[in-house]
């Protein structure tokens, strides 16, 4: 079945204000006492209204000023949860600067990685300022050494009406929104307030945006799933939000579960991943799980699996989650956020495909039950919005055939940041090419990967997170911590499928736990695995968004295979 026509969004979507500052801003003279956000931590809950917003954003505004930053220029923000994030977010718009959230150091995440990446970004960002505070300037000093960026800190913060001849100033850009780097560096999404603002109010239509809803977020700002769903979409809707430090909720995942149940919180999104994550997770003594306040819990920036919403649904069907609570959405930072969103209040229902013609690059049912493979639909485009699916050479592919996915939609993002060549590569004639593989079945939209991530092995097809959840079947590998790629081999003329999986715990039997991962892979795909090396825990290189840098593990895993003996019993 072909994918519906092109509709133009309707009129009602047409936002009252320019920019974003406006938006915040008249919510501080209508309502200035409303509460923008909650923010939740181990020690207590505070409260930011929008006068108290506008009011610091004032303040880091006059900040930026006194700097001698220059209107367009950007301001890169590397703050602690807490009401800072958005005043100083706020502030860099009133003065046109550019602002972007930076991710702050990781415990987990590799030091040396981590500061790398950040002088890389600063490198292609080119001049502005980085604004930080506490322990982190020192660091923060040397990371943007001879890269023009000036460091600002938050607590030299000026007294609010100390610079009074301040005037906003507006510019088409509002913010940069940088990459998790998945499949290489950071590249920085420029996207204007017009876009912004448009996406938001289709998307709040979408949802169905109600008087009563509650957002409940642990998600880091940083990325486009937190940054717009999270905290524009609250910002500028009037929505109450409910913030958790990204942090302390990897430390206790069930402070999220408390939120809701306090707040009554009825929105929220996760990665597939926290599906998974947090069906497994024992409570602690004294938490008692209420979901059912929750009318929309939202599956994205991930390939979204069916069993991910099956263990969730299972795990918090007697905490009152409600099945048709679980939906999806297709998004990216490129089109802002949301490009589709299946219905809310209708119980989401995976699609039966043929396992033999997804291999071959077409989207069929099934011969029979053992050809079988579930999809999850991720709904139907916001008004406004088309999504293509083409070959190679950017023409349209008949229906039942998987191509990339071309997005046409009034809230483009403007291009990458200082990157010409990439914008030009990604952009034609107001459509973006996602890079996403995909294709429509029964009139649905379903993405079955990335281009990048598609291994051809004996001329089948196979995606490369199809076979790491596989992988994470096996008990004796840490949930979630695997990767898969693939590795040319010339006395085959073939892509050969290596496979690097993290022990669940020290002692584990690393030649056991590799066939087992073989036999999971073959059981589920057809697909023979040429090796699995099992690694002690904190091996994989992982993103700041906690997703796993398939570039990087694979440069690692093949760095050592050619330089360092392997483990005993990691041979498979």
């Amino acid at each position: 079945m072909s994918p519906p026509p092109l509709t133009p969004p309707p009129a009602s979507t047409a936002c009252p204000h320019a920019t974003l500052h406006d938006a915040v801003l008249a919510w501080a003279r209508q309502s200035p006492a409303r509460i923008f956000c909650h923010y939740r931590t181990a020690s207590g809950v505070s409260a930011l209204s929008y006068g108290e917003l506008a009011d610091g954003a004032r303040r880091f505004a006059a900040l930026y000023r006194q700097s001698g930053l220059q209107p367009g220029e950007t301001v890169s923000i590397v703050l602690g949860h807490g009401p800072a994030q958005a005043q100083a977010f706020v502030g860099a718009q009133l003065g046109g600067w550019v602002p972007s959230f930076g991710a702050p150091p990781n415990p987990r995440q590799d030091a040396g990685h981590y500061w790398q990446q950040w002088r890389a970004q600063c490198q292609r960002v080119q001049g502005g300022a980085l604004l930080t505070s506490g322990e982190l300037a020192v660091p923060m000093s040397h990371a943007i050494a001879g890269t023009g960026i000036r460091l600002l800190r938050a607590e030299q913060l000026p007294a609010l009406g100390e610079d009074s001849a301040f005037k906003a100033v507006d510019s088409d850009i509002a913010l940069l929104q940088h990459s998790s780097g998945t499949t290489g560096a950071r590249k920085g999404v420029a996207l204007s307030h017009r876009a912004v603002l448009q996406q938001l109010s289709l998307y709040a239509q979408a949802l169905g945006r109600r008087d009563d809803d509650v957002i409940v977020s642990w998600l880091p700002l940083y990325h486009d799933m937190g940054l717009i769903s999270s905290f524009l979409l609250p910002l500028v809707s009037g929505i109450p939000l409910v913030q958790l430090d990204p942090f302390e909720w990897v430390a206790t995942p069930s402070s999220w579960l408390q939120a809701v149940a306090e707040h009554r919180g009825t929105l929220g999104w996760l990665p597939n991943f926290a599906f998974h994550f947090m069906a497994r997770m024992p409570l602690p003594a004294g938490v008692r799980a209420d979901l059912s306040s929750l009318r929309l819990l939202v599956n994205c920036s991930e390939p979204c699996k069916p069993e991910a919403f099956e263990l969730f649904g299972r795990r918090f069907a007697a905490a009152g989650l409600k099945r048709e609570a679980l939906q999806v959405c297709y998004a990216m930072a490129e089109t802002v956020f949301a490009v589709t969103q299946t219905t809310p209040g209708r119980c989401l229902q995976p699609l039966a495909a043929g396992a033999r013609a997804l291999a071959e690059g077409r989207l069929e049912a099934p011969r029979d039950d053992a050809d079988s493979a579930r999809l999850m639909p991720v709904g139907q485009p916001l008004p406004g919005a088309r999504v293509r699916v083409c070959d190679a050479n950017g023409q349209d592919l008949p229906a039942g055939r998987i191509g990339e996915l071309v997005v046409e939609a009034p809230y483009l993002f403007s291009g990458y940041h200082r990157e010409p060549a990439l914008t030009a590569a990604a952009l034609h004639q107001g459509a973006y090419r996602s890079g996403d593989l995909g294709g429509w079945m029964d009139g649905q939209l379903v993405v079955t990967g990335r281009i990048k991530d598609l291994v051809i092995v004996n001329g089948r097809n196979f995606y490369l997170h199809d076979i790491e959840t596989a992988a994470n079947t096996v008990a004796s590998v840490k949930p979630g911590r695997c990767v898969a790629f693939g590795i040319y081999q010339a006395a085959t003329g073939s892509e050969a499928v290596h496979v690097v999986a993290e022990a669940a715990a020290p002692g584990v039997d690393a030649a056991a736990t590799a066939r087992q991962v073989k036999q999971a892979v073959q059981d589920r795909l057809g697909l023979t695995v040429a090796r699995v090396r099992v690694v002690p825990g904190q091996w994989l290189v992982k993103t700041t968004s906690g997703k796993i840098a398939r570039g990087e593990n694979r440069d690692k895993y093949l760095a050592e295979s050619r330089h360092a003996p392997e483990p005993a019993g990691s041979p498979s």
